[in-house]
């Protein structure tokens, strides 16, 4: 409306009235536009900064975000020890930059395009001024495709930029002699120097180093990108960058399929998964170290790894046939490397807390909320809280008490070398955990020796690892304390140990807990960590020595044989006292737990390896046998005598009835005929074949045998003509069918399942003489029709890509 009268208005003047409003109409706009034009420039022109004792660095950062001035300087030089404190509003670029680097051997000088180069004061410059080079071009990939986001940095500054959806970039380096440095995901990065050249084009070569990468998938290792079975590589770097007590928390979280989960407790094992529960009896992994199938718990340095493997699925692990159905982690420790000595030494400390605690009451909260309570129900508050209530002298936060802040400590020293027929490593380890719970800790010292000699055609080696480990935790039993549900319930108005609680009975230590006063049935934590101690002490040798003789370059023999056996012993010393109102006080006792576990394995494997033009076979066959024991002798004896206020400990000066046992828990032995076949044509269609028959005397004669079969193939369509897709390197298409055994269930029952058991403990009284004589009963019934437990997977269609960004499993 207002528009269509303006236009009335204009059409019913004269002339010169039209010709001078339409004159001012013009310098009114010329006026507006001039005036915006000047405060945006004043603006960007101008610096508001406030900044604290603050690095350079941070500073030219600062005045950047404003959007205006870009910086470029090398941080060599740039003085670490100098802060900058300024305060400015609507300053000049200028007296900012001289505030800022007063007191330093810097200048600047002002380049087009608001670039700022900073370098070192005339008086005081050992290099000379750069000259800033303004640099275009384009970046592709093999095919000639552009290359969008690709980064470009200047080597040893900050100065960088990306290229454009289209390829191309543009960039002003500070002089020829500049080093360009290109990167980006999925490409190899390169290093190129400008050398006086404004007009660049750049070829990025496309990254397929992983794809060739040598994994090992027993007894054999392929290169990656020809495996037809699910496996997964941990990567080391990211492995190394925490601080673990075992290898299985190293892993955690780095492999997609592996699930890892750990009590926290300090020596506590990690419990892996792989895939899933394979078996409601035992979901561990089998582990091989070394060619050594061997448990790697904490006794284990993580350090000593050099490489994780996994195998998954039915067609990557059923090389391992009876003992594979949770699948396979394969370890291989560090070697020396050609060359003179290296001596390596690595100290890591790490910080532990609970990282969120309950939100309870204090004591004040809490007796404001029980006398709000007992006055509404119309009942007298108990006399103790009524105590407290009229002046509150107990103020317990049980968190704080039972929790602190632990911390793990990880050494490692090595030296390493070797020639071109030789190699050794020697390494020594010490890693210690301080849990976050009182009573809780654990250390390990450990030494690791591998060497390896070459002799023409004939290759000897070993690999040994010596442990020592001892922890602490309290004990209890089904008594045992939660620490974290009883810290929360226990209230805050009963002390944590007080001679006003000696009066209850059984508890000369004076540890606080409820009473009919206080009424509370939570556990003090602190009194069962002092009253109930365990300490254990695991002493491990593990180690495996081999010979290969290469007949000739495509066929070899190998002899492996490992040991592995541990001394273990366990000891728990049952103090006077109790640690929950009205609980039944027990005898005091001590008990000891030795045991001796011994692992023996030997195996004989036969590699072919050839490739005749586009053809390519290798191929595995071997036999192993295994053999593991496990003696244990355990003794105790309650009543512990007490002199002169000084508990002792030992067997023989407890005075109750002495109690012993001893036998073997575990014994078996296991024999396996292996084999495995890989064919690849032209890199594009592959196939293998996996076979393993294990006999195992867990089972009854009946059923001793099994049968592991598996067959995988796939085809890589990337290597098609017709496939042309630029962002994707490799692409595999896959199907696999295999049948793995779960042996390790019957660890839950023994290593004779398949025979009966009888009991001879039980006492009959029989005859005038009412004379007590021994008697059997069968306790469990024979079953010799026990069979395998067996896991069956089938991947009917599956893929496996890799694109420029990233791997993708399915």
């Amino acid at each position: 409306m207002q528009k269509f009268r303006c236009c009335v208005l204009f059409h019913t003047r004269n002339s010169r009235i039209k010709y001078l409003l339409m004159t001012k109409m013009a310098i009114f706009l010329l006026f507006a536009f001039s005036t915006h034009s000047f405060a945006k420039s004043y603006g960007q022109n101008n610096i508001s900064l406030k900044l604290e004792k603050a690095p350079l660095k941070k500073a030219f950062k600062a005045i950047e975000e404003q959007g205006t001035f870009r910086f470029v300087y090398t941080e060599e030089m740039l003085p670490k020890d100098h802060q900058v404190s300024i305060r400015v509003v609507n300053a000049s670029l200028d007296e900012v930059l001289q505030k800022i680097l007063a007191n330093t051997s810097l200048s600047y000088r002002k380049m087009d395009g608001n670039l700022i180069v900073i370098t070192r004061s005339t008086a005081n410059a050992r290099d000379p001024v750069p000259d800033v080079q303004p640099i275009n071009g384009k970046v592709i990939n093999a095919k000639g495709d552009a290359l969008p986001g690709v980064s470009i940095v200047e080597k040893g500054t900050n100065n960088g930029a990306s290229t454009r959806d289209d390829g191309s970039f543009s960039l002003e380096v500070t002089g020829p002699g500049a080093i360009l440095v290109f990167s980006y995901i999925g490409y190899q990065p390169q290093e190129i120097p400008v050398s006086g050249r404004s007009q660049w084009t750049v070829t990025m070569a496309a990254e397929n180093s992983n794809l060739n990468e040598v994994v090992v998938i027993g007894y054999q290792t392929v290169r990656r990108k020809d495996l037809t079975g699910a496996t997964g590589v941990v990567n080391m770097a990211d492995a190394n960058k925490i601080t673990t007590g075992s290898v299985g928390e190293a892993i955690q979280g780095l492999v997609p399929g592996v699930t890892v989960r750990n009590s926290g407790a300090p020596g506590s094992n990690a419990t892996v998964e792989i895939r899933g529960v394979g078996s409601f009896t035992n979901s561990a992994p089998l582990y091989v170290i070394d060619g050594m199938l061997a448990d790697a718990n904490t006794t284990v340095n993580p350090d000593d790894v050099a490489s994780i493997q996994i195998l998954k699925d039915a067609s990557a692990a059923a090389i391992y046939g009876s003992r594979a159905g949770n699948g396979v982690i394969i370890i291989t420790t560090k070697k020396g490397k050609e060359g003179p000595a290296k001596f390596t030494l690595s100290a890591k400390y790490g910080i532990q807390q609970i990282p969120k605690k309950w939100d309870i009451m204090d004591a004040p909260g809490y007796l404001k909320t029980v006398q709000t309570e007992y006055a509404n129900s119309g009942i007298n508050l108990p006399a103790g809280v009524a105590a407290q209530t009229a002046n509150n002298t107990i103020r317990t936060n049980w968190q704080d008490v039972v929790m602190r802040t632990g911390n793990d400590q990880d050494y490692n020293l090595g030296i390493s070398g070797g020639s071109k027929t030789s190699s050794y490593l020697l390494s020594g380890s010490y890693y210690k955990n301080q849990g976050v719970l009182i009573g809780n800790d654990f250390q390990r010292a450990s030494l690791r020796i591998n060497t390896e000699a070459r002799k023409g055609r004939f290759t000897v080696g070993e690999n040994v690892m010596i442990s020592n480990t001892n922890g602490a935790n309290p004990g209890g039993g089904v008594n045992a304390v939660n620490a974290f549900y009883e810290s929360s319930t226990m209230l805050p108005i009963i002390g944590v140990q007080g001679n006003a609680y000696k009066t209850i009975p059984s508890n000369p230590g004076g540890w606080g807990m409820g009473t009919n006063d206080v009424p509370s049935y939570a556990s003090n934590y602190v009194a069962n960590a002092a009253l109930d101690k365990i300490h254990f002490n695991y002493a491990k040798v593990i180690g495996n020595a081999y010979a290969e003789l290469k007949f000739t370059d495509w066929l070899s023999y190998r002899f492996n044989i490992g040991a592995e056996t541990s001394f273990d012993y366990t000891k728990e010393v049952r103090d006077t006292g109790i640690w929950r109102y009205n609980n039944q006080p027990p005898a005091t006792s001590v008990n000891e737990d030795r045991e001796t576990f011994t692992n023996f394995l030997m195996e004989h494997t036969l590699n072919f390896n050839k490739t005749v033009g586009l053809h390519s076979l290798s191929a595995v066959v071997g036999f192993s046998r295994t053999q593991q024991e496990r003696q244990y002798t355990t003794a105790g004896r309650s009543n512990l005598q007490t002199i002169n206020g000084q508990t002792f400990t030992t067997i023989t000066s407890a005075g109750g009835t002495p109690t012993a046992s001893s036998g073997t828990s575990v014994f078996w032995r296991q024999h396996g005929y292996l084999g495995r076949i890989n064919y690849a044509y032209n890199e594009k269609y592959l196939l293998t074949l996996t076979g393993r028959i294990d006999q195992d005397t867990r089972f009854g004669p009946d059923n001793r045998t099994g049968y592991f079969p598996s067959a995988a193939a796939a085809w890589r369509i990337s290597k098609e003509k017709f496939f042309n897709v630029s962002w994707i390197n490799d692409w595999k298409i896959r199907g696999s069918y295999g049948k793995l055994g779960i042996s390790s269930s019957l660890d839950t029952y023994g290593s004779w399942p398949y025979l009966a058991v009888l009991n001879n403990s039980p006492r009959a009284i029989y005859g005038i003489t009412q004379t007590p004589q021994i008697g059997q009963y069968q306790a469990i019934l024979s079953n010799p029709d026990i069979k395998w437990e067996t896991r069956t997977e089938k991947m009917p269609v599956s893929t496996r890509t890799c694109s420029t960004t990233a791997y993708h499993f399915l």
